[in-house]
């Protein structure tokens, strides 16, 4: 809660120079296969509760557009890894998800041998990979990062810093030419 506080004050303190709207993205982590049930479904609808209520206690609701996404990082990262390169080098422990999440329990009957083997084929199947990676919450990240990164809100983000920019540079001061030339030379 203290560093959902502290963006929540510093969005306030932006806000109050400009007047944009503010995207907050909060990742719920350790969310395997993106599943949300039981106690985990719980701690999902509090975390929404506590977000959407500190909101409203900074009065932010109208500036803030909030994502809460679940998502296992461990498996976005593993599976993101292996498509970006097909040579990672596998840990024990990421052999051994990787074979729990294929095959379950069952896959601890499996010897040394027969995981690697086993691995090796699971992750030359790009679609089981890829499916991985969906399965891990990173799709829908990314959803919203293009969502919000659209090609008409680059075009703002980028318009309006120019013309932030632009209101930095001193008028021209026909008395005082020196002091202009100088933002050129650097």
């Amino acid at each position: 809660i203290l560093i959902l506080n502290l963006l929540l004050e510093n969005i306030k303190h932006i806000l109050n120079k400009n007047n944009k709207t503010v995207h907050l993205i909060t990742i719920i982590n350790k969310v395997d296969n993106n599943t949300l049930s039981g106690e985990l479904e719980e701690m999902y609808n509090q975390i929404v509760n506590t977000v959407t209520t500190k909101i409203e206690q900074f009065k932010l609701t109208d500036k803030i557009n909030r994502y809460i996404l679940p998502m296992c990082t461990h498996d976005a990262y593993l599976y993101r890894s292996l498509i970006k390169n097909p040579n990672f080098k596998l840990s024990e422990q990421q052999i051994h998800n990787i074979i729990f999440n294929e095959m379950g329990k069952r896959g601890n009957l499996l010897s040394a041998t027969d995981k690697e083997e086993k691995v090796k084929t699971i992750i030359n199947n790009e679609q089981f990979v890829r499916d991985m990676i969906s399965f891990s919450g990173f799709k829908p990240l990314l959803d919203t990062i293009y969502k919000i990164l659209s090609v008409d809100e680059q075009y703002k983000l980028l318009s309006g810093k120019l013309f932030m920019d632009l209101n930095k540079i001193p008028k021209l001061d026909i008395n005082n030419m020196n002091s202009t030339l100088v933002l050129y030379d650097n």
